[in-house]
């Protein structure tokens, strides 16, 4: 599965990856599945991501059980602060 990389530029034509974020699960409830989905917003000085974990799939994003199973079917809503330095 690709991960999610965490960008920033000062002009946004050049551009410093500054690391990986998502790219290992959670520790919160429900936050332990496959990411999907994210979108970052930036709320004044704070940042946030948001996020779909999906619990039923593996990490190819295959469903896990049965095809079409209430568990593969299952997801979460994720959200998380973010620091400075990942922003984009």
């Amino acid at each position: 599965m690709e991960r999610t990389g965490g960008f920033r530029s000062s002009d946004l034509d050049t551009w410093e990856q500054t690391g990986l974020i998502l790219d290992k699960p959670g520790e919160r409830e429900d936050d332990g599945g496959i990411v999907l989905y994210a979108d970052v917003v930036v709320q004044g000085e704070a940042t946030y991501i948001f996020y779909f974990t999906h619990l039923g799939r593996d990490e190819t994003g295959n469903e896990v059980g049965l095809e079409g199973s209430c568990e593969s079917r299952c997801s979460s809503i994720q959200a998380a602060g973010l620091t400075r330095l990942m922003v984009f």
